[in-house]
């Protein structure tokens, strides 16, 4: 099943249909460039079942499960951030781009700047200080 961004169509199927139905297959391989599932939780036929197994919190339980770091990543992000960050409000933003996923080749190929989001870092920042305004020892970061 593709559902990567140019591929809409088979998302209707996963928010409402039966998937037993619609795809004969016994297991569905899926290709995605894009995190998809919400669209799984949504579904009448699967959310109860999903939110029994994953709870509210999906993302966070599999990603717990699936992206277990080292143990020596683990100290060393423990240490980092006792030395940095503990006992300090921090203010993270993450600059999501979507430059060169395949989805953004048809802008590419347009004339996108494929860099202009170097330009939207003022307006990140603004971000970071409405959504919590500074205050004495906030630490403000960009990921």
């Amino acid at each position: 099943v593709d559902l990567r961004w140019q591929n809409p169509l088979e998302f209707p199927a996963l928010l409402c249909d039966d998937l037993s139905q619609t795809y004969k297959e016994r297991f569905l391989y899926l290709t995605a460039d894009q995190y998809f599932l919400p669209v799984f939780i949504h579904n009448p036929k699967y959310a109860a079942t999903l939110r029994t197994w994953l709870g509210e919190d999906y993302f966070g339980t599999l990603a717990r499960f699936l992206l277990r770091p080292k143990t020596f990543i683990l100290r060393e992000a423990a240490a980092f951030y006792r030395e940095n960050l503990e006992g300090r409000s921090s203010v993270g933003i993450q600059l999501r781009t979507a430059t060169m996923k395949g989805h953004d080749m048809a802008g590419l190929v347009a004339g996108f700047d494929s860099f202009a989001w170097k330009r939207w870092v003022p307006a990140f920042w603004k971000c970071a200080y409405f959504a919590s305004p500074k205050a004495a020892g906030t630490g403000y970061f960009i990921a």
